[in-house]
């Protein structure tokens, strides 16, 4: 997969190293989710939008599998903090 460039539109920090304003940085499309949260960094191309977008649904539709396998075989035992005896 490659990466999604964005403009960085306020200095920031990125695995401890700083990034200047007017940069530009090269990252995953799950992690250029993360960063498109917040006021500091914006999508060259536009149209990186929808490859941005399916990172973001597809990251859902795994959390949504994980939550029905475990709704079809549930531990309530995993829950309980006394004992049987207690």
């Amino acid at each position: 997969m490659s990466g999604i460039k964005l403009r960085v539109l306020s200095t920031l920090l990125r695995h401890g190293q700083r990034i200047e304003t007017g940069s530009i940085l090269t990252v995953p499309a799950t992690e250029a989710a993360d960063y498109l949260d917040g006021p500091k960094v914006a999508l060259l191309d536009p149209a990186d939008r929808q490859v941005v977008l399916a990172a973001i649904i597809a990251g859902y539709v795994a959390l949504l599998a994980r939550v029905a396998t475990l709704s079809r075989f549930p531990r309530p035992g995993r829950f309980l903090t006394v004992g049987p005896d207690e």
